[in-house]
């Protein structure tokens, strides 16, 4: 599966986090911002093939374990899925489009 292949297979995968430290916050927000788009303040869904789940994983988690080893403040990153389309989901009140799919 080629990184930069547009037609591989993704997943949906929602990320969201608890960050304490705006430097670090700021550093995920940047970094999530490459790999999907911020459906709230501290959630974004991402849509990912594998080798991109696997860069977004890596990058987070050193960036976590940077900062964490500094500060011991409980900081965590969440990542569910693959959302399937047999799952659903709804966000109520403004919809948000992500590339050529409609959210509601």
């Amino acid at each position: 599966m080629n990184f930069m292949n547009p037609t591989a297979a993704r997943n949906f995968y929602l990320v969201s986090y608890d960050i304490t430290s705006n430097k670090l916050r700021r550093k995920i927000e940047k970094t999530l911002k490459n790999f999907g788009q911020r459906m709230q303040k501290s959630v974004f869904l991402c849509a990912l093939a594998g080798e991109q789940l696997s860069s977004m994983t890596i990058t987070l988690q050193q960036l976590l374990t940077c900062m964490i080893a500094l500060q011991e403040n409980g900081d965590s990153v969440a990542i569910t899925g693959p959302i399937h389309e047999k799952n659903f989901s709804f966000l109520l009140g403004n919809p948000c489009i992500l590339q050529d799919y409609m959210i509601y």
